[in-house]
C-alpha cells in the first residue's frame, strides 16, 4: 500500500493486542530521548494511542468479530468533521469500510485522516459506483489506494483510474471485435430463411478495462514517488476515456440496429412468402453493413497500461519529459487542422512506438532526437490542415497492438544514420507535405534525398523535380543515390533517375558499386561517361561492369580509368581538321594509342584524310583508262580531285554531328578499356575462388555474376554444393545427383511402394496455355541446375541470390524430393514458378506459386499439374506430408498449399468417406474415395494423420492390419499418430508394441532436436510414460540439455512434467510432487 499502509485488511486477536500493550510501554519507559524526536508531544500521542488500545480491547474482549463502526475511535474525531462523514455515509453507505478503515488506521496520526477523509468526500461519487460495481474486499483495496494516491500525488494521480472505474460503462466496455461481431451479425442475416428460426442476437461482451485500470492502480501504489509521478504524467495525456465513450456509443448502436432488424423482419415473415423473406433479410443485412461496417478505433488495456508502465520504469529522464511534451502538444479535441480521431491516435501510436524501443538502451538517443524534431514540427505546422501528414500511415495502420511501421521515426532510424541530419529532414517535410502529391509513403524518399544531400533547398528542389516527372513513386534509395553520384550539368537529377533504374533491374546487388564505378570516372575527370552509355541504351554494359565492381569488392584493386589528359597535344596529321574538333581528337589521341584509325573512321564521310583521297584516285585514275568504263566512275574522279584540291568548309551541322561522335568513342573506349582490364581481373579472382577456370571465364550477365557471389558467401556444405552445381553446368565436372546415397535411397524407399518416378524426373512440357493476349506459355520442370538456383532471383524472394534463404535454392537444386517448376513464354521469359516437393509419404506437395502476370491463371495450372502427375506417379496430391532434407541437411519450408486438389483439403471425398463411415466400411469407403490409385501405403500414411480420424479413434481397428503389414515402411511420425489412434481405442496391444518396441530409439533423436514439446515427441513420450515408464525416464534422462547432470538441475517446464508422470507411475510421488512444485514456482 502507498505511504502508511492503507489497503491492508488486519486481524487483531489477544496475543496481537497483548503485543501491542507491551510494545507500547516499552517505547515510553525505553527510549524517553528518542521518542519526541519521532512523535513529537509525547503525552498527546501516548494518549491518542492509550485509546484507540481501549477500543480495541473492547471489542476483542466483548466478542466483536469485525470492528464495526461504532467501535472505531469516534471521539477522537471532532464534531463537525463526524457530522460531515455521517451525512456521506448517509447518501454513500457503500463508504461505511472505507471510512472505518481511514479512522483505524488515522486514530494516532490525526494529519493523514482528516486528509484522507478529505479526500474520500472529494470522490464520492465516482469512488461510490466504483464500491457498487465492486463490493468486496478487492474494491475496497482499490479506494484505499486511489485515496492514498491522491493525498501523497494530487488528485491527478487518481485521475485515470477514476474516469474508468467511476463510469460503469467504461469498466466493461470491450474496445475489440466489433468488426467480428458485426460481419457474423450480417452474414447471419444473409442465410436467414425462415422467419421461424431467427439469428441469435449479438450479445454483449464485458471487456476488461476495469480490471487493468485496478491492476495499474496497485502498480502504481508499489511503485516510489518518481515512477509514479512519471507514470501520472503520461497516463493522463491519452485520451482513453472518450474513446471508450465512442466504442459503448458504438457498441450500443450496433445492439439497436441488430435487434430491431430481428423484430422487423420477424414482422414482416409473417405476410411474406420464403423468397421474399430472403430477399429482405438480404437487403437489411447490406443495409447494416454500410451503417455499420467503421468500428472505432482500436484500443487494448493491456497493452497501453503496459505501455505507460514500462516506459515510466525504463525510460531517461530526457526521453520521458520530451515524449509527454509531444503528447501535450498533439490537439485531440476537434479542429480545423486536425480531426479529434487522429489526434488521438498520434498519441497512442506514439506511446506504442516508444515502449516498444525503451528497453534498447542504444535507441534511446535517436527516440529523444525524433520526439523533440517532432515537438517542434508541430509546433511551427500544428496549425496548419495537413499537419499529421506525415504520420497517416501509422495511424491509419493501427490496430491497437501492433507494430509500428510507416512511422517517420522508423522512416529515420532506418534511412537517416546521421541525426544531423534530421532537422533537414523535419524542414523538409514541414515544406513538402503541404504539397498535394505527398503521400505519407515519400517519407522514405525524402529520408533518402535528406541522407544523399542534407540541404534543404536541394532536397525539395530534387523532391518536386521528381513530382513533376512522376517518378516520385517507383524510387529505391540505390536509384537516388546513383542519380546523385552521375548528376552533372548536362545530365539533370530527375532524368539520371530514370536512366539508371533498368541497370538496377539487371543487376541487384550493385548500389555500393555503382556509386564508387561513378566516382572512379568522375574523379578521373569523365564525370558524363556512365550517363552518356545509359543514354545511348549500353545499359547492360553498365550493369555488367558494376556487378563486376561488387564481385571484386575489396578483395583486388579495381582497375582505375585512365585519367582525362589535362594539356593534350594535337597531332600534326590532324592540324589540318577544323578547329572544333581539336580538343577531342587531342585527349583521344593522348589516352588511346590506336585513335587514329577510330578518328578516320568517323570523319570518313564528311572529312576524309588526304591520303585515302590519294588511293581512291589513283585506284579509279586505272579504271578509267580502260577503253570501257563506266560513266558514273569518270564522275566520281573528278568529285574526288575537286574535294582534295579545293576542300570545302565543313557544315555548321557536321562540324556538331561529327564531334559528337568523337566524343562518343573517347568515352566508349575509356569505358571498354576499363571492362578490358576488370575482365581479366575479375577471371582471376574468380578462377581462385572457384579453383576453376573454365568456369570463371563463362559468367558474363549480372545475374550469374550475383549467382557466384551468392554461392561464394553461402554457409558449409551449400556454397561446396552451389559450386559442385556450377561445375557440372558451366565447368565440364559430372556430379550425378541421382546416384547420391540419400537421393538413391529415397527413390528405392518410394519405387518399391509402388510410386512411378519417370514423370517426376521428365523434361517435358507438363502443360501448355495461353495468355490473355494469346501468347503461349509452357510449363515444365527445370533441368538446368543455373536456373533452378535462379528460382527466387526471378521473383526477388527470401531465396533470391542476395536473400535470406538463399541456401534454401541450393537444397533444391540437390534434392531429389524437390522440383522447380517454370512457366515461360515464347521468348524463354520466366513468368511463373512454383515449387513441388514429394513428402515422406510419397505424396506430391505443392507451394506457393509466384507469377508475374496478374490475369494468367497460374496458380490453377500449377492445380492441374499436379493432380495430373499424381494420377501418373500413382501417388496423390497432399498438404500434410513431412518432406525431408536429402543431400542438403536443410531446407526452408514455408508450408504447402492447398490449391483446390489435395486428397486432405477440406470437405474432400476422403474426409467425407470416413466421417460418414463406421467399422466394417471404412476400408471399402476408403479404397472407393482413393479410386484410382486405392487405399496404399502412401495414401495410409496420410489417412492416420486426419482429425477426421483422431475424433474418433476406434476407426483404426479396420486399419490395424494395413498398418502392421507396411509398418517398415511408415515414417516415425506416422507411427506415433497410428499409435496414439490405438492409444485412444484402447487397443494398448498395437499401441505399447509400436512406442516400446520401433519408437524409442526415434524419439531420443526426436526430443534432442525438438524438444519434449514437439508434436509427435510429446504424443510418443505420453504413451511411453503410460506403457513403460521407466523406459520414458531413461529417455529423458539421454536427452538432458548440455548443463543439467540431474534431475536437481532441470528447469525446462515440459521436461519437468513429463519427469513428475514418470514418476508417479513408478510409484514415487513424493518426487513427482517436488517436481510439480519446482514447476509452479517457475512459471
Amino acid at each position: 500500500a502507498v505511504g502508511r499502509g492503507l489497503g491492508e485488511r488486519i486481524v487483531v486477536d489477544r496475543e496481537r493486542l497483548r503485543q501491542s500493550q507491551s510494545a507500547f510501554h516499552k517505547l515510553v519507559k525505553q527510549f524517553p530521548h528518542a521518542l519526541p524526536k519521532i512523535v513529537g508531544d509525547v503525552a498527546a500521542w501516548s494518549e491518542r494511542v492509550s485509546s484507540v488500545l481501549e477500543c480495541l480491547k473492547r471489542a476483542v474482549h466483548g466478542g466483536d468479530g469485525v470492528l464495526t463502526m461504532n467501535a472505531a475511535p469516534w471521539k477522537t474525531v471532532p464534531r463537525s468533521e463526524r457530522e460531515r462523514l455521517e451525512r456521506l455515509l448517509q447518501r454513500q453507505p457503500p463508504f461505511q469500510e472505507a471510512v472505518r478503515a481511514i479512522l483505524w488506521s488515522g486514530a494516532v496520526w490525526h494529519e493523514p485522516r482528516e486528509a484522507l477523509l478529505d479526500q474520500l468526500i472529494a470522490f464520492a461519487d465516482p469512488l461510490g459506483q466504483h464500491l457498487i460495481c465492486e463490493p468486496n474486499d478487492e474494491g475496497l483495496t482499490t479506494a484505499l489506494l486511489l485515496i492514498d494516491l491522491a493525498w501523497l500525488d494530487g488528485d491527478e494521480a487518481a485521475a485515470f483510474a477514476l474516469s474508468i472505474l467511476g463510469n460503469e460503462s467504461r469498466r466493461t466496455v470491450a474496445t475489440s471485435g466489433y468488426s467480428g461481431q458485426v460481419a457474423e451479425f450480417v452474414a447471419n442475416l444473409k442465410k436467414w430463411r425462415d422467419r421461424t428460426s431467427p439469428p441469435e442476437k449479438p450479445q454483449r461482451d464485458e471487456g476488461t478495462w476495469g480490471g487493468e485500470a485496478v491492476q495499474f492502480v496497485r502498480w502504481l501504489a508499489a511503485q516510489k514517488r518518481s515512477i509514479r509521478q512519471r507514470a501520472v504524467r503520461l497516463v493522463n495525456l491519452l485520451p482513453i476515456g472518450p474513446i471508450l465513450d465512442e466504442w459503448q456509443a458504438a457498441w450500443d448502436a450496433f445492439f439497436a440496429k441488430s435487434h430491431r432488424a430481428i423484430r422487423d423482419l420477424c414482422d414482416f415473415g409473417k405476410h411474406a412468402d420464403r423468397d421474399s423473406f430472403h430477399s429482405e433479410a438480404n437487403r437489411v443485412a447490406c443495409v447494416l453493413e454500410g451503417e455499420l461496417n467503421v468500428p472505432p478505433d482500436s484500443l487494448v488495456p493491456v497493452v497501453v497500461l503496459s505501455d505507460v508502465r514500462q516506459i515510466s520504469e525504463l525510460a531517461s529522464d530526457s526521453l520521458h519529459d520530451v515524449l509527454c511534451r509531444f503528447l501535450a502538444i498533439v490537439p485531440v479535441e476537434e479542429s480545423p487542422c486536425l480531426t479529434a480521431r487522429r489526434g488521438r491516435m498520434l498519441r497512442l501510436v506514439t506511446l506504442r512506438e516508444i515502449s516498444i524501443q525503451v528497453d534498447e538502451k542504444h535507441w534511446e538517443r535517436s527516440l529523444v532526437w525524433y520526439l523533440t524534431h517532432a515537438e517542434q514540427f508541430f509546433q511551427r505546422h500544428g496549425h496548419q490542415p495537413w499537419c499529421a501528414r506525415p504520420w497517416n500511415g501509422v495511424i491509419d495502420s493501427w490496430s491497437g497492438s501492433s507494430y509500428i511501421w510507416q512511422s517517420p521515426r522508423a522512416t529515420l532510424q532506418s534511412s537517416l544514420d546521421d541525426a544531423k541530419q534530421w532537422p533537414v529532414f523535419f524542414e523538409a517535410l514541414g515544406r513538402l507535405a503541404a504539397h498535394p502529391g505527398y503521400r505519407f509513403h515519400l517519407n522514405d524518399q525524402i529520408a533518402w534525398l535528406t541522407g544523399i544531400a542534407p540541404d534543404l533547398d536541394v532536397v525539395c528542389n530534387r523532391y518536386h523535380a521528381l513530382a513533376d516527372a512522376e517518378l516520385l513513386e517507383d524510387l529505391s534509395q540505390p536509384r537516388l543515390s546513383a542519380a546523385a553520384a552521375l548528376e552533372t550539368e548536362g545530365f539533370p537529377f530527375a532524368e539520371l533517375c530514370t536512366l539508371v533504374g533498368p541497370v538496377f533491374e539487371e543487376a541487384r546487388e550493385v548500389s555500393g558499386a555503382f556509386e564508387s564505378l561513378a566516382l572512379s570516372f568522375a574523379s578521373a575527370g569523365w564525370p558524363s561517361l556512365l550517363p552518356s552509355l545509359l543514354k545511348q541504351k549500353r545499359t547492360t554494359e553498365v550493369a555488367r561492369m558494376a556487378s563486376q565492381c561488387a564481385a571484386v569488392g575489396s578483395t583486388v584493386e579495381w582497375p582505375r580509368p585512365a585519367p582525362r589528359p589535362s594539356a593534350a597535344r594535337l597531332p600534326v596529321w590532324a592540324e589540318r581538321l577544323p578547329r572544333e574538333w581539336h580538343s577531342v581528337i587531342a585527349e583521344f589521341c593522348e589516352v588511346s594509342p590506336d585513335a587514329r584509325r577510330t578518328i578516320e573512321r568517323i570523319l570518313s564521310e564528311v572529312c576524309p584524310s588526304r591520303e585515302r583521297l590519294d588511293h581512291e584516285i589513283a585506284a579509279l585514275e586505272q579504271l578509267v583508262t580502260r577503253s570501257t568504263v563506266e560513266p558514273h566512275l569518270v564522275t566520281r574522279l573528278a568529285n574526288l580531285l575537286k574535294r582534295r584540291d579545293h576542300p570545302r568548309p565543313v557544315a555548321q551541322e557536321a562540324l556538331a554531328r561529327c564531334r559528337r561522335k568523337l566524343e562518343e568513342a573517347l568515352l566508349r573506349f575509356v569505358f571498354d578499356d576499363v571492362q578490358r582490364r576488370l575482365d581479366a581481373a575479375l577471371i582471376g579472382l574468380l578462377t581462385e575462388q572457384t579453383g576453376s577456370q573454365r568456369l570463371a571465364r563463362q559468367i558474363s550477365s549480372p545475374r550469374h555474376l550475383e549467382l557466384v557471389r551468392a554461392i561464394l558467401r553461402v554457409h558449409e556444405p551449400f556454397r561446396t554444393f552451389g559450386l559442385r552445381l556450377l561445375k557440372q553446368r558451366w565447368g565440364g565436372v559430372e556430379w550425378n545427383l541421382e546416384a547420391e546415397p540419400a537421393n538413391h535411397r529415397f527413390v528405392a524407399e518410394l519405387t518399391a511402394r509402388g510410386i512411378r518416378f519417370a514423370p517426376w524426373r521428365s523434361s517435358a512440357p507438363l502443360r501448355v496455355a495461353t495468355d490473355a493476349k494469346g501468347r503461349p506459355i509452357t510449363m515444365r520442370f527445370e533441368r538446368d541446375e543455373v536456373e533452378k538456383l535462379l528460382m527466387g532471383y526471378h521473383f526477388d524472394t527470401c531465396l533470391s541470390t542476395d536473400g535470406c534463404n538463399f541456401f534454401s535454392a541450393v537444397a533444391n537444386a540437390v534434392d531429389e524430393n524437390k522440383q522447380v517448376l517454370y512457366a515461360r513464354d515464347g521468348r524463354d521469359r520466366v513468368v511463373g514458378r512454383c515449387l513441388f516437393a514429394l513428402g515422406d509419404a510419397g505424396s506430391i506437395m505443392t507451394f506457393n506459386p509466384y507469377c508475374h502476370d496478374a490475369e494468367f491463371p497460374f496458380a490453377e495450372h500449377v492445380a492441374a499439374i499436379a493432380a495430373e502427375l499424381a494420377a501418373n506417379m500413382n501417388t496423390f496430391v497432399s498438404r500434410s506430408d513431412h518432406v525431408s532434407s536429402l543431400v542438403a541437411p536443410d531446407w526452408y519450408n514455408d508450408g504447402a498449399l492447398d490449391l483446390g486438389v489435395s486428397f486432405d483439403r477440406e470437405d474432400s471425398p476422403v474426409r467425407r468417406a470416413i466421417a460418414a463411415a463406421t467399422e466394417e466400411t471404412l476400408v471399402a469407403s476408403l479404397a472407393q474415395a482413393l479410386d484410382p490409385v486405392g487405399l496404399t501405403d502412401t495414401a495410409l500414411a496420410l489417412v492416420v494423420e486426419l482429425s477426421e480420424l483422431e475424433a474418433r479413434p476406434q476407426l483404426v481397428r479396420p486399419l490395424l492390419p494395413m498398418l502392421e503389414r507396411y509398418e517398415s515402411q511408415l515414417s516415425p511420425s506416422t507411427l506415433v499418430a497410428a499409435a496414439f489412434l490405438a492409444h485412444k481405442a484402447s487397443l494398448h496391444e498395437y499401441a505399447a508394441r509400436i512406442v516400446v518396441k520401433r519408437l524409442q530409439d526415434w524419439l531420443v533423436r526426436e526430443v534432442r532436436r525438438h524438444g519434449v514439446a514437439s508434436y509427435s515427441a510429446n504424443r510418443a513420450l505420453e504413451m511411453l510414460i503410460e506403457y513403460q515408464p521407466a523406459s520414458a525416464l531413461n529417455v529423458l534422462r539421454q536427452t538432458r540439455p548440455r548443463q543439467v547432470r540431474s534431475d536437481d538441475d532441470e528447469s525446462q517446464d515440459e521436461r519437468l512434467l513429463s519427469l513428475s508422470r514418470c514418476y508417479e507411475r513408478l510409484g514415487r510421488s513424493n518426487l513427482a510432487a517436488s517436481l510439480r512444485h519446482r514447476r509452479q514456482q517457475n512459471s
